[in-house]
């Protein structure tokens, strides 16, 4: 999808009249064109969806911001424990931009470093791994994740599996978030890379 002149005015005289910021507006648009898939209107709901989601502080897949707060809460602990920067983990993605919650694909959390951490947190997992197969798979555009995130011959399990079993732990006695936690994916993305698009709401 192309916007002509016209659309694309429409799009960023929404998004100042929302004061969105110019680098989010421009990856909303790059996101809509990469994808082809929507128009100049579905654009500009998702640029209000994203200033509303700002305001309140918490995407709509989660009841409120304590209940957030607290799904920050266990993920930071785990990053902590797992020695990942548990002071830059966002939520990214459609979650932040669709209204309707049935539109909204995974929820997207990114762990957001600068490219020598990446470097190093590569090299680190690298060192670990075995299988062949696995190391083609991490890197790639700037970005370490899916259920291959960490999982070593000296650990048995990946931290997004870790995160699923915690959540499920904690949330056992506990009215837990209104989503699927298999849709949560978890990744390292580099700062400056062609995966680390904004918007972001930080945990």
């Amino acid at each position: 999808m192309w916007f002509s002149k016209r659309e694309m005015w429409q799009i960023v005289k929404r998004g100042k009249e929302l004061a969105i910021e110019k680098g989010e507006i421009e990856d909303i648009v790059f996101n809509a064109c990469s994808r082809n898939m929507y128009t100049v209107d579905e654009v500009i709901l998702q640029l209000e969806k994203w200033e509303q989601v700002r305001r309140l502080g918490f995407p709509s897949l989660f009841a409120n911001l304590e209940e957030f707060n607290e799904f920050g809460g266990l993920l930071k602990g785990l990053a902590k424990e797992w020695g990942l920067p548990d002071g830059r983990i966002y939520v990214q993605g459609s979650a932040l931009r669709m209204g309707d919650i049935n539109h909204v694909g995974d929820l997207d959390i990114t762990i957001r470093v600068s490219n020598e951490e990446f470097i190093n947190l590569l090299n680190r997992f690298e060192r670990m791994l075995e299988a062949p197969n696995m190391l083609k798979q991490i890197g790639q555009n700037g970005k370490i994740g899916g259920t291959i995130m960490f999982k070593t011959k000296e650990r048995t399990t990946s931290f997004i599996k870790e995160f699923y079993t915690r959540f499920s732990l904690y949330y056992s006695n506990r009215t837990a978030p209104k989503f699927d936690i298999n849709k949560v994916q978890i990744s390292i993305i580099a700062e400056g890379s062609v995966l680390d698009l904004s918007p972001y709401l930080k945990l």
